[in-house]
């Protein structure tokens, strides 16, 4: 949308609505209706322009390019004269059109998505009469897709004032239920929803990128995917470096595939000028072109080449891949004409570098011991007189580079294995040579400086951090009269106190010498309490379960006691009484200021007691005394009574310690005399006991 000012009130305004009019492409309106708002976004009233002129535009600027048959773009152009006398704050024009064509790639959910097309009017207190910029070219609705677009966005302002392009986010606007809003929507506006890996700014899937000239206006990229695209086209003007409006082309591409008549193309081999190593023909003067051209016609092609060969005219040649020997190193511009004289004709160019094979090398050097070391390098290889010749020692060397043939008394500190590289460079072809100077090292005593402490008796563990090369010795003092020749060794410290420790090491070949290494009060070693306790008795009744314990310890600055059945105390001087019999061991726990802890042992047993009483007569004779014969006892798990006569038959028998004999037999008295009883029993102990005797029947 843009308008030309005629004088201070009237303004010619024109809206361009670009279209495909391939087949199922939707129509052109009748006519528009755009909304006048003043500059705080009120509604003033709402103008219709009918009958708009339509044009076709050519598909693509190349002659030499084929596109789908359906390819088609027109332009819709609705224009009239409007009064729009001076107004503080100047207007705003909008219309607004749904929906945009669904499957737009870069557009979320494109078919639900209008378009809004929007100018502005400044205010004639910033600029009167203005004109907004008119674009130079139509947009190209369709382009190749990989084939570079060169797309001028560019326009001209009527006033002279600057022009600013950028790419921007279209604005959307009307819906699927309201296509042509009446009056339409007051701004400002919302963008299009972008899908993921879209914006304003990066709105086409391209190689390289699409971007736009702020100068120029000119556009450029490779777009790489196929299918409709939504993009902005956003003009910043300017007066006086006062900013005054923005004008905005907002249109859909169409990235369709497409066919070169020929195409011209050189073996990719070849490269730009680089200072990088091994980017170009060092191989001598004789190169092998490869034509990897293209043709989409049936016709015979014909090339022509030309080698580059500054002040030569015959170094040229019409064979599809030719041969050609330089006569002399250098870079040279390659040309490859396709179907050369054809008004479709195409042209490539590319660059090559012709030289001599650059080789570099040095001799790997022998191993040296680390302190005063000192090594020589010479470069070996391939290469003239006038190559540069660069040597990397690294930067724990010295010298740390050099750029000789020869470099002596090289000398490293630090590290053991140090990269050193040699670069030869010759022209714009090169080598380099890498290998690692390795030094043994002297040995150093060292282990790790982890000071040990704890209570005696103290298991120490040390851990050996010396350097050197293999083999090495090593002897560890530990400052308490012991040694060890282990390489991390453990020893157990008897005694509390601080004690030394140290390291020697040493090495019986290659760099052979000796390192020493101490720590003082490196093993701290804390007293020990000594836990005694005694209970009285050691052995007592369950009918009397009771024992006494006392805490004999000293130095310590807390006691628990365990009785062996579960349960503690916090005083270890108590008497306790067990509720069951059994063998226990109690134990006692104490703990000195050191933290420190020690524990001692007893055992105790609580004897288990059992007892049962056997009557020698007894009278059933039915006056209620001394009825039933049975013993009397505790309740036991087990048991067994049994009576016989005294010729040895069983007469009567139980397991119910509860039950006894009413002196009858078969339902009758038994006659009065002497029975035998016997009793097997085990107790809740586990004890089986076994009883027997005789006892008289009387009446």
């Amino acid at each position: 949308m843009s308008y030309k000012c005629l004088n201070d009130s009237t303004y010619v305004l024109t809206l361009k609505i670009y279209r495909f009019c391939g087949p199922g492409a939707a129509q052109l309106d009748a006519s528009v209706a755009v909304g006048i708002f003043d500059g705080s976004s009120n509604l003033l009233f709402t103008y219709t322009i009918d009958n708009p002129t339509t044009v076709t535009l050519p598909v693509l600027p190349n002659p030499c390019q084929t596109t789908p048959s359906t390819a088609c773009t027109q332009v819709g152009t609705y224009s009239d004269t409007i009064l729009l006398p001076p107004r503080a704050g100047g207007y705003q024009i909008a219309f607004q059109r749904c929906c945009r064509p669904p499957g737009v790639n870069n557009v979320v959910n494109s078919g639900q998505q209008g378009n809004t097309y929007f100018t502005q009017i400044p205010d004639p207190g910033v600029v009167t009469c203005n004109s907004t910029p008119e674009f130079n070219t139509p947009p190209s609705l369709t382009v190749c897709a990989n084939e570079a677009l060169v797309a001028d966005q560019s326009a001209t302002d009527p006033d002279g004032d600057s022009l600013v392009y950028s790419l921007c986010d279209p604005y959307v606007g009307g819906s699927p239920m309201d296509p042509t809003p009446f009056p339409p929507a007051a701004p400002p506006y919302a963008t299009v929803p972008w899908n993921a890996g879209f914006t304003g700014t990066n709105p086409i899937t391209a190689s390289p990128a699409f971007s736009i000239d702020p100068a120029t206006g000119i556009m450029t990229g490779t777009p790489t995917q196929l299918g409709p695209f939504s993009l902005g086209i956003c003009i910043q003007e300017y007066r006086n470096g006062v900013w005054i409006g923005e004008s905005r082309r907002e249109y859909q591409l169409e990235v369709v595939p497409c066919q070169l008549l020929f195409n011209a193309q050189i073996d990719p081999q070849l490269v730009p000028p680089n200072t990088s190593l091994n980017q170009f023909d060092c191989n001598g003067l004789s190169y092998n072109f490869v034509n990897l051209s293209t043709s989409s016609t049936t016709q015979p092609v014909t090339y022509f080449w030309d080698f580059g060969v500054p002040n030569l005219i015959d170094d040229t040649s019409r064979a599809n891949s030719p041969s050609y020997t330089y006569p002399d190193t250098g870079v040279y511009v390659v040309m490859l004409i396709a179907q050369p004289g054809f008004a479709c004709s195409d042209t490539a160019y590319d660059t090559i570098g012709v030289y001599e094979q650059v080789t570099a090398s040095f001799m790997s050097p022998n191993m040296q011991c680390a302190e005063d070391n000192s090594f020589d390098f010479v470069a070996l290889g391939t290469y003239r007189p006038n190559a540069t010749i660069t040597w990397d020692f690294g930067p724990n060397a010295t010298p740390s580079t050099a750029n000789t043939d020869s470099v002596f008394d090289v000398r490293f500190s630090g590290s053991f294995a140090h990269v050193v590289e040699l670069t030869i460079q010759e022209e714009y072809c090169g080598d380099n040579h890498i290998d690692t100077v390795r030094l043994w090292p002297n040995p150093e005593a060292n282990f790790v400086d982890n000071p040990q402490s704890g209570c005696a008796p103290l298991e120490a563990n040390f851990i050996n951090s010396s350097t050197g090369i293999q083999p090495m010795f090593y002897l560890w003092d530990f400052g308490d009269g012991a040694f060890s020749s282990a390489v991390n060794p453990s020893h157990v410290y008897q005694n509390p106190g601080l004690y030394d420790v140290s390291l020697t090491t040493w090495t019986d070949s290659a760099c052979i010498d000796t390192s020493f290494v101490s720590r003082q009060d490196f093993v701290s070693v804390n007293p020990s309490p000594v836990s005694v306790f005694d209970v009285t008795p050691d052995s007592a009744s369950i009918f009397e379960p009771l024992f006494t314990y006392t805490n004999l310890s000293d130095n310590i600055t807390n006691c628990r006691l365990f009785l062996g059945n579960g349960e503690s105390s916090d005083n270890c001087n108590i008497t306790y009484s067990y509720s069951d019999a059994g063998v226990y061991a109690p134990f006692q726990v104490v703990t000195n200021s050191f933290g420190c802890v020690d524990t001692a042992f007893l055992s105790i047993e609580v004897v288990p007691e059992f007892t049962i009483f056997f009557p020698d007569a007894f009278s059933p004779n039915g006056d209620d005394l001394n009825e039933i014969f049975r013993p009397k006892l505790l309740p036991v798990p087990e048991y067994e009574f049994l009576i016989f006569n005294r010729w040895g038959d069983l007469i009567f028998e139980t397991n119910d310690p509860m039950n006894g004999w009413d002196g009858t037999l078969n339902g009758r008295e038994a006659p009065i005399g002497v029975y035998v009883y016997k009793i097997n029993l085990k107790s809740f102990f586990g004890q089986e006991f076994r009883y027997f005797g005789d006892f008289t029947l009387v009446r």
